[in-house]
């Protein structure tokens, strides 16, 4: 049974099923025109379910192998769930955890029972298109991140009870709703109107990311870390950002040993390292380089009145000179293990490492504005 039916085509007007009337043809007009802000919702209540909110039409490109027609609108008048998108995958039977779905309208061609164009919903761990499928007849209009491990019971918490390879709730995202990057590994903070990486960094440059179970990139000053960001389009949260995005993490509760990989963690009160909108391991595991940043007050001046002084050091590649002996400092987050428990939390700072001092035990998050 499809889920759409086509409703307007821009050749064999008056065919059964499509209607031509002013009111299609601007809706037409757009690649995406909804009455919401954002058409995928998450189902309430429902740990794997969505919803393609009524309103909302799609366009999509019907290939000549399904007839003459060049486009085809599809939309719902109602909100349509999808109760239990495994029912939806294209490979395998369960949704794996820590892991990034595409979801995809896929073009099904006219049949003997009803001739009008159909489409319906396809998931799939494929952000090109699903297996089995093309290009030409799919068209990726969302997606969304999975629970890496079991939240675990945690009173007042927003994620308590979800299990691991459930939809990260706001990690969720359209075409109208998400960052200005690739959507992989990250998740909306409400509070800021931000998207915000899942996870602490892995890689460099061009191949900085957001995964699950990936090596966390230490070891790395902080314009070091700006560059990797900015290669991939994001950038660090700033100190207040940070404070946000945090909020109902495990505070005053740190790893007993540093963390080699990204995400699932637990503190040493058993409590799972998760922020109330499933940001991972932002208090107790690493620092974490915040953007900005002032000057150290040092004994050749304060951190309003910077004495100038020969240079202490060069960047490589001439990038140019650090002044005074500890250079400018950054400001570090969310404390790290080993640490006292009560040191640790959401609103945990440090303003005392040079910005040009790479650390093993520091490490960063991305963040991007909406697209």
């Amino acid at each position: 049974m499809a889920d759409f039916v086509a409703f307007w085509r821009d050749s064999e007007a008056g065919a059964p099923g499509t209607f031509l009337n002013a009111v299609n043809m601007g809706r037409v007009q757009a690649s995406v025109s909804s009455d919401y802000a954002r058409y995928l919702a998450t189902d309430p209540g429902n740990a794997r379910g969505i919803l393609f909110r009524g309103g909302t039409y799609v366009k999509l490109r019907a290939p000549d192998a399904f007839g003459v027609a060049r486009h085809c609108v599809f939309g719902v008048e109602d909100d349509f769930a999808l109760p239990d998108v495994r029912q939806r995958l294209d490979e395998g039977t369960e949704l794996l955890p820590g892991r990034d779905y595409s979801v995809y309208l896929r073009l099904l061609p006219p049949d003997a029972e009803f001739s009008a164009y159909r489409a319906d919903f396809v998931v799939s761990l494929n952000s090109g298109c699903p297996a089995n499928g093309n290009a030409g007849t799919t068209r990726r209009i969302g997606g969304f991140h999975t629970l890496c491990a079991d939240a675990g019971e945690i009173l007042g918490h927003p994620l308590s009870g979800l299990g691991a390879g459930d939809i990260l709730p706001d990690s969720l995202w359209d075409l109208l709703h998400r960052p200005c990057c690739a959507p992989d590994g990250m998740t909306f903070v409400p509070g800021l109107g931000l998207w915000a990486d899942v996870y602490l960094q892995s890689g460099t440059g061009a191949g900085a990311r957001s995964a699950f179970g990936a090596g966390i990139t230490t070891a790395r000053c902080c314009m070091d870390h700006v560059d990797d960001l900015a290669a991939v389009g994001k950038r660090l949260l700033s100190d207040e950002e940070f404070q946000v995005a945090a909020a109902g993490s495990n505070e005053q509760g740190r790893m007993d040993a540093r963390p080699e990989t990204a995400g699932g963690h637990t503190d040493n009160n058993g409590r799972r390292m998760l922020s109330a909108c499933g940001l991972e391991d932002c208090c107790g595991a690493l620092w974490q380089w915040l953007g900005g940043g002032g000057w150290r007050f040092t004994d050749t001046g304060d951190a309003f009145h910077p004495i100038a002084v020969n240079p202490s050091a060069d960047w490589p590649g001439g990038k140019g000179q650090i002044y005074h002996s500890d250079g400018r400092s950054g400001l570090i987050a969310g404390n790290m293990y080993g640490n006292t428990p009560a040191a640790c939390g959401s609103r945990s700072r440090s303003g005392s490492v040079p910005r040009s001092v790479c650390d093993d035990k520091i490490a960063c998050r991305g963040c991007a504005v909406p697209a």
